[in-house]
Parts: structure tokens; sequence; C-alpha cells
């Protein structure tokens, strides 16, 4: 019976569904439309903030070129800050190769829903074995546009994960998260770069109206504007 829950894990995460989901296998949806927060205009009757330059140009041009208007924005070549094709990070053991296709950034790394997983079942039958696999993640967001940048993943379930690297402006040098955060001891953890997720902390804050809308471990964010 081992032999076949472990094979039916292997299985699973091969075929790329979600063992997280306790038996609710789940597709691994890694598109930039399955983890954006959806708009809520239609729901809420928001406007967004193109509706104000009808009326306050000039207060609506002195906002666009503030900071503050982005701080959370879509991946793009216009709003990417860092210097990212062919550029190699490493840290704690691990490397990042960092691509530029078209319009899109990319980044090569060990699996972070693998690690997940042998963190998560550790003790229990059918844990991941062997070396972790190398994947492609989309980044699909930005936060922060004055000192530095952070960067977000397409992950699973609906998830946004944050890149293990920030870009410090200031600098014009790329740093490990870890080194450019002031994070309690208590919390400091080797593996917390695997479960920092957009849609559980930052959404309240850098968004008009985020809601986290997470059931059964599936995040179904919304917000009426970045």
């Amino acid at each position: 019976s081992a032999v076949i829950v472990l094979l039916s894990c292997v299985a699973t995460y091969m075929l790329g569904l979600d063992p997280e989901s306790d038996g609710r296998k789940t597709i691994a949806h890694r598109s930039a439309e399955s983890v954006l927060p959806k708009r809520l205009e239609a729901e809420f009757g928001y406007t967004g903030s193109s509706s104000c330059r009808e009326c306050h140009v000039e207060e609506h041009e002195s906002w666009r070129h503030s900071y503050h208007s982005k701080m959370t924005r879509l991946a793009t070549p216009e709003s990417v800050m860092a210097p990212f094709d062919g550029v190699t990070l490493e840290h704690a053991g691990s490397t990042y190769h960092l691509e530029q296709r078209g319009d899109e950034f990319w980044v090569e790394l060990d699996d972070p829903d693998f690690q997940r997983q042998v963190i998560r079942s550790k003790g229990k039958p059918g844990r991941p074995t062997g070396d972790v696999p190398r994947v492609h993640r989309q980044i699909v967001m930005t936060t922060g546009s004055h000192h530095k940048q952070t960067y977000w993943l397409a992950g699973l379930r609906g998830r946004l994960e944050r890149f293990r690297w920030n870009y410090r402006l200031d600098d014009q040098r790329w740093i490990p998260m870890e080194y450019d955060f002031l994070v309690p001891q208590s919390r400091q953890s080797p593996n917390s770069h695997l479960f920092s997720y957009w849609n559980n902390g930052c959404i309240q804050c850098h968004t008009v109206a985020g809601k986290s809308r997470q059931s059964n471990g599936v995040f179904n964010s919304r917000a009426a504007e970045l």
C-alpha cells in the first residue's frame, strides 16, 4: 500500500495536479490570467482611476507620475525595472536563471511546489524524494517603484508567490529577499520564501478594495484596481 501511495503522489505531481488539495485534485494553472486578481467593477460598481481623469486631469496626471501609482503593476517591459535577460542569480545553494521572452519575464528555478511538498509531508507516506526538479515560472506582477521592486510568480491554486530576490533600485543590484526585509528572529526560516503569497498579505494595502477570497486552499482574489 505504501508503494501505491508513493506512485499516486508521483503521478499527481507529474500530471500537474496539486497534492496539497487533500484528495481534491486541482489542475496546476500557471498562466497570468489564472492568478491575477479579477476586477470588481461589474460586481461592486468600482470605476477605477481612469474615470477620475475626465474631470480632474491635472490631479490625475500628478498622481500618475507618482511612485504611489506604480506601486503594484502587471509585469511588462515598461514596469519591470530590473535587468532580466541572461541574468543568473545564486544563493543558499540554489541557482536562478532569468530571461525575457518577448514581453514576458521568466525564471528557471528549483520547483517550489516540490520543495513545499517535501517540507509538508515530512514523516508521512508518499513524501517526494530525489533531486528537486527545475521548472520555469512566469513573473506576472511587480510591487515597488521607488527603492526596490519585488516580483511575483504565477503559482498553483491561484497563488501569486514571491520571487526570492528583490531588485534594489538605488544600488542597481539583486538582493536575496531575506536580506532586504527586517524580520523578527522568531519568524526567520530558511523556507519562508516558499510560503509568501501576495494574496493573503500585500493585497490588503496595495490594491483598491482588495479581497483575498480563499476557499479550500484555492485563491480567487478580487480587486477594484492595482
